[in-house]
C-alpha cells in the first residue's frame, strides 16, 4: 500500500469513528480558520490551526504531512 493510501485509510479511520458532532466541530473550526485567515488575522488563523492540528494528533493522524508540519512549526 502507498504512503498516501495509508493516509486516507487513516483518514477514513478517523472519520469512521467520529461522532456527527465532532464532526461539526471540526467542520467549525476549519471554517473558523478560513475565516481568520480571509479577515486578515493571520495569528488567530495559525492558533486554531495548531489546536486543529493537536485533535487530529489524538485521533491518531499525527504522522500526515500537514499535521507534522503544523505541529513542527511552533
Amino acid at each position: 500500500m502507498s504512503e498516501a493510501n495509508a493516509d486516507d485509510g487513516a483518514l477514513y479511520s478517523v472519520w469512521d469513528r467520529l461522532t456527527a458532532d465532532e464532526v461539526d466541530a471540526l467542520h467549525a473550526l476549519v471554517a473558523f480558520v478560513g475565516e481568520q485567515w480571509n479577515n486578515g488575522h493571520p495569528l488567530v488563523a495559525l492558533v486554531a490551526l495548531k489546536a486543529a492540528a493537536r485533535l487530529l494528533a489524538t485521533f491518531d493522524l499525527g504522522h500526515l504531512p500537514v499535521v507534522r508540519a503544523v505541529l513542527d512549526a511552533s
